[in-house]
């Protein structure tokens, strides 16, 4: 085990927590193409949509968390990297961005 594989398996986890069920569809379609989906399209439909502070906060999550699962472990971020987002986020002011209907870029495999 590798922390990148560590790292890769923290991705999923937050990926499941948010999608309802494993992302392996999401993990599947990852192919030489970035892709996108918008937030909004990626949470569990069973729940109601989250307003938009917490919108803006599962959106910096799963930006994250998408990154934790990029094909290239080279590529992916560190622990502490990914901790250090979160607790930069927390002192980051809120814009009025509407985050449901902001895409997430999921990553491209590499041929």
């Amino acid at each position: 085990m590798t922390e990148k594989c560590d790292v890769y398996s923290f991705g999923v986890l937050v990926l499941e927590l948010f999608i309802g069920h494993h992302p392996a569809d999401l993990l599947s379609s990852m192919d030489n193409r970035n892709k996108t989906i918008l937030l909004g399209n990626l949470l569990d439909t069973r729940l109601p949509l989250p307003e938009a502070e917490i919108a803006s906060e599962i959106f910096q999550v799963c930006a994250v968390a998408v990154r934790c699962i990029e094909p290239d472990p080279s590529h992916r971020p560190t622990m502490q990297q990914v901790i250090k987002v979160f607790s930069t986020a927390e002192r980051s002011p809120a814009n009025n961005l509407d985050y449901l209907h902001t895409a997430i870029v999921i990553p491209a495999c590499s041929s």
